[in-house]
């Protein structure tokens, strides 16, 4: 499970210069959604959105394997490649510049700090190492689980709902609104005090009042959380990492179907 969490947080930090660029070139929205970022299974690699440059529209990604920044166009041709093995982040941020400089953005945009700080990791003033060949297949298999599983859910209340991964927590999330109830959130977060590892989560937000977690039922997989900051379902990536990945979307889809139960009652 540390090869996992370890994985996490590099991504989690290098994806942040995505965001800036996003940020930086994008209209922004109240929900801050302009700055989100995607897992692309099928590329191995984050993804930002959609930026309008000089040489057309442009996508800035980092692919996983290798490690690299890269800017592809509507084709998927890579136009600019930036490697991150042994360069430390001003390098790689001086190159980031380089490149918008080359696409015919103003580069002041993408300099200024997020309004948000993620933890401290202990590796941001070294040069990039690269991140192990089983990490990587397992930080992917898991949010490609997440990403199905938001579709599953979006798909059980036929309600589109972008899956999309929140640069600042790095949770692949998505928000539904299945009745006028109560919205639900579900999705996979890092490691954190109150899971101790990697977890799937889903919670209601009802549209009046509170939820009354009482008479919860017991769940086959994971447990219920209700405390003072965070009330809802967790599902540990512990309880499923020794199982295959088939399993794996078993263990994820009755976890869902008991919890997604319970709120649809209240």
């Amino acid at each position: 499970m540390q090869e996992y969490i370890n994985t996490d947080r590099q991504l989690h930090w290098l994806s942040q210069e995505i965001t800036k660029v996003i940020r930086a070139y994008l209209p922004p929205k109240d929900d801050d959604s302009h700055t989100n970022l995607a897992f692309d299974a099928l590329g191995n690699r984050i993804t930002g959105q959609w930026v309008s440059t000089q040489h057309g529209i442009l996508l800035f990604v980092l692919e996983l394997s290798p490690l690299q920044f890269v800017w592809v166009n509507r084709n998927q041709e890579v136009l600019k490649t930036i490697p991150l093995i042994g360069k430390n982040i001003r390098e790689v941020r001086s190159e980031i510049a380089e490149s918008l400089s080359g696409f015919g953005l103003d580069t002041e945009p993408y300099e200024k700090k997020l309004h948000y700080e993620i933890p401290e990791y202990g590796f941001e003033d070294k040069p990039v190492l690269p991140i192990p060949e089983t990490g990587i297949r397992l930080w992917a298999d898991f949010r490609a689980l997440a990403n199905t599983a938001c579709m599953q859910v979006s798909e059980y209340f036929q309600t589109p709902s972008p899956i999309r991964i929140w640069p600042h927590h790095f949770d692949t999330g998505i928000y539904i609104v299945p009745n006028e109830k109560t919205g639900i959130g579900f999705g996979l977060a890092m490691e954190d005090a109150m899971a101790g590892a990697p977890y799937f989560y889903i919670a209601g937000y009802p549209a009046q009042g509170k939820l009354h977690y009482n008479n919860l039922p017991h769940l086959q997989h994971g447990k219920w959380i209700v405390g003072e900051n965070w009330s809802g379902g967790i599902l540990t990536l512990e309880e499923l990492l020794p199982v295959s990945y088939d399993q794996r979307e078993d263990i994820l889809k009755i976890f869902l179907q008991q919890t997604l139960a319970w709120y649809l009652a209240q």
